[in-house]
Parts: C-alpha cells; structure tokens; sequence
C-alpha cells in the first residue's frame, strides 16, 4: 500500500484519482491549492506521501514550483506532473521524475505509478 500526494484544483479529476487509487488499495492524500501544499511542508515536519502526483497548471502556483519545493524536501521521493502541454521546466527548478499527457487513461497511470514505486519495494 503506498501512499500518494494528489495536487489537482478539479474536483472530478480528485475524485477520479481517490477512487482509481483506493481500488488498487493506496491512500490518497489531496490539496486543492498548491499554496495550502506549501504550508503544510513547512509546518509539522512535512508530509508523509510515496509519491506525488500533480496538475501542472493550478490557479494558485505553478504545478513546476510545487515539484521544486517537494524535490528540496524529499529529493528521493518520485512526482508525475501533468498536463495537457509538455515544455521544459523552466530554468532553475527541479524537474519532476515523470510527465503524463492529458487524456490519460488510468491503466496508464498506474503502470507508471508502479514503475515510479517499484525500486521502493511497493
């Protein structure tokens, strides 16, 4: 059972990745709002998470800031960014471990999220 950090501001997309991961017998833990993400990495020591999933674009910051922020704190941790537009990660940020292009199916995303947990011992 692992854990997975969903950031995504669309409810029916959050729902989607909740039920797809609890089938699979994962928990999910969900921020609407990346800045809300942010203040929950600095207060209490951080987040327990697996892995982190997230939408490049949010209203509040940029899904490429929230990869950095989570890579300064948990460099070993592996993050899917995603998005409907591929482009570089703007300079001076940490890149995420894996891009997945919107429409997805989720077949798709869980082999890649296993491929992603698999050196973890999932």
């Amino acid at each position: 059972m692992a854990q997975i950090l969903v950031i995504e501001d669309d409810d029916l997309m959050m729902e989607m990745y909740q039920d797809f991961f609890e089938r699979r017998g994962d928990k999910t833990v969900c921020y609407a709002r990346g800045n809300m993400l942010i203040g929950d990495l600095n207060r209490n020591g951080g987040i327990v998470y697996d892995l982190a999933i997230t939408d490049r674009t949010l209203p509040d910051i940029s899904g490429d800031i929230i990869v950095d922020k989570l890579k300064q704190r948990y460099p070993q941790r592996p993050i899917i960014k995603i998005s409907g537009r591929d482009y570089p990660c703007p300079y001076g940020l940490r890149p995420s471990d894996s891009f997945l292009d919107k429409p997805f199916d989720l077949k798709e995303l869980g082999d890649l999220v296993d491929r992603l947990l698999k050196p973890r011992q999932r």
